[in-house]
């Protein structure tokens, strides 16, 4: 398998790396990025931190300033065994997309572009 990309409302994950159908082994590296940015506005009007109106507040910061809409924290896991008996790894978090270097050519800032 050369790369999966799901993307989804709550969340964006690659995986990359190899399945051996023949062995029955995982050789697989994952990132899974929650879409926390999009949802804290939300988050603190429901739940009573805040009033709807510092909600409201909260949603419009995050359309002004760009890298607050990025999604902040990015998951990695390795996961090797068997499909029987796989091993996940936790390989800590990543704080990328807070690099603000231009992307290389033919390239975007999307978390989920790798090599």
């Amino acid at each position: 398998m050369r790369e999966l990309n799901l993307k989804a409302p709550a969340a964006k994950a690659q995986v990359t790396g190899e399945i051996d159908l023949v062995k029955n082994e995982l050789d697989l590296s994952a990132r899974i990025t929650p879409a926390v940015g999009s949802t804290l506005p939300a988050i603190a009007a429901i739940s009573g931190v805040a009033t709807p109106l510092a909600g409201l507040a909260a949603y419009a910061l995050m359309k002004i300033v760009p890298i607050v809409n990025e999604d902040l924290v990015t998951y990695r896991y390795e996961v090797t065994g068997t499909f029987q008996d796989p091993k996940i790894k936790d390989k800590g978090l990543n704080l990328e997309p807070l690099n603000l270097e231009q992307p290389s050519k033919g390239k975007t800032n999307s978390i989920l572009d790798m090599e």
